[in-house]
């Protein structure tokens, strides 16, 4: 899911790549012109998201990003 997802950012001129997006990335982005910094994992750097949504169910669902040690859970409730 995009919490869990690997990410990228652009600061100073610098695109930092998170480290899990496709092995090409990396490559493409340097040809194209950018001055890229390569991580090798996830990492704190880019952020941290927790996430609540309501499905068109109704029913709640969850995440936790990782990158914070999120986890996520959903207990009996509905957007009734």
């Amino acid at each position: 899911n995009s919490v869990r997802a690997s990410r990228v950012h652009f600061e100073h001129g610098v695109l930092q790549v998170e480290g899990g997006n496709d092995p090409a990335l990396v490559p493409a982005l340097t040809a194209a012109g950018y001055e890229v910094n390569a991580w090798p994992d996830q990492h704190m750097f880019f952020g941290g998201v927790h996430a609540v949504a309501v499905e068109a169910n109704g029913q709640f669902a969850a995440v936790g990003d990782p990158r914070r040690g999120g986890s996520a859970i959903v207990v009996g409730a509905t957007a009734d």
